[in-house]
């Protein structure tokens, strides 16, 4: 073989290497069939560069469920956007029928998430008042003026806060100290959410508590003119979900109003779903990684409960905020 003819062998190898590698490249090309972006992000807590396993478990199961091949498709965040997951796989990898079905469910969570009322109905029957002292005590019936106010209802608005809340159960005593000297003591945790109440009241709700199976009881407020009295009480929530969660039991419910600087100044929904054991509690560790897992614990608790809680704590499809699936090539 002459050299020239080697040399022509060598290219036209060479050019049909690169023809395969082409093809085998273009074959495997993964373009974005959907983003799907997550409240609170897609990552766990301390990692915001993996996907979190919830999230990839979850999306894996509403794949199979339209047949799809879950080895031929990939998740990932999407660049520098950790609360959001780009599903990628080759152009036809989505049939129609399989296009709609995923457009369908994923938007059936946004409708419903979307649907969340945030407010209740406040019933107080003032026929029923009585005047309390100073140290809490009932003294009698209320002023005349008072128990003709009869039954009063009052729609109050919140808001569901960012994050769940850990309310660990202390002495006073021990809280102080606590707080005195940095200590660290054990507590009962309790995992919460804490709603702040955006309608102003005509008095300050200094205690009610409740069974979320019945949402009704006593509840003590102060006046404006610094009368302190004990009313029948009952809550009604406008969001059907929240309604139907709460009254299957479990759950506890009060509000109250928070102090500073020795006077009142908002109201607070606490919805409360259980204890999470007796852990640590050091009021000024805040980088403490043990409340961290508490807290991670308490999102999935509260996740579990159900809708609207599954919309703003945890880690699931709930928690989904936007969807956008790419149109068919």
């Amino acid at each position: 073989m002459s050299q020239s003819a080697g040399w022509k062998l060598m290219v036209g190898s060479g050019v049909g290497l690169c023809v395969l590698l082409a093809v085998a490249l273009l074959k495997d090309h993964k373009v974005v069939l959907a983003e799907l972006q997550f409240q609170g992000g897609a990552h766990p807590r301390h990692d915001t560069t993996q996907v979190h396993e919830g999230y990839l478990q979850a999306m894996q199961h509403v794949l199979a469920a339209q047949q799809l091949d879950v080895q031929q498709l990939q998740l990932e965040l999407a660049p520098q956007r950790s609360d959001t997951l780009l599903l990628r796989g080759a152009e036809n990898a989505l049939a129609p029928a399989q296009r709609q079905g995923l457009n369908r469910q994923f938007e059936a969570i946004l409708r419903a998430r979307k649907a969340v009322v945030p407010s209740l109905q406040l019933t107080l029957d003032y026929s029923q008042a009585r005047r309390l002292n100073a140290a809490g005590q009932e003294i009698g019936q209320a002023p005349a003026n008072v128990v003709a106010m009869g039954r009063k209802v009052l729609a109050l608005w919140f808001e569901f806060p960012s994050e769940v809340s850990l309310n660990t159960l202390v002495s006073d005593s021990e809280r102080r100290h606590a707080f005195a000297g940095s200590r660290t003591v054990n507590g009962e945790a309790i995992c919460q959410v804490d709603s702040f109440v955006q309608t102003a009241l005509p008095f300050i709700i200094t205690r009610f508590k409740a069974d979320g199976a019945q949402l009704v009881g006593d509840m003590d407020i102060l006046t404006h003119d610094q009368m302190a009295l004990r009313v029948p009480a009952s809550l009604y929530f406008d969001d059907r979900d929240l309604r139907v969660r709460l009254e299957a039991g479990g759950l506890k419910v009060s509000v109250d109003s928070q102090m500073s600087y020795g006077k009142f100044r908002s109201s607070w929904l606490s919805i409360e779903f259980g204890s999470l054991g007796v852990h640590p509690y050091q009021p000024f560790d805040l980088a403490d990684a043990g409340r961290e897992g508490l807290r991670e614990m308490c999102s999935n608790f509260a996740y579990q409960a159900g809708r609207p809680f599954s919309f703003f704590y945890g880690v699931g499809l709930d928690r989904l905020e936007t969807v956008r699936i790419a149109p068919a090539g």
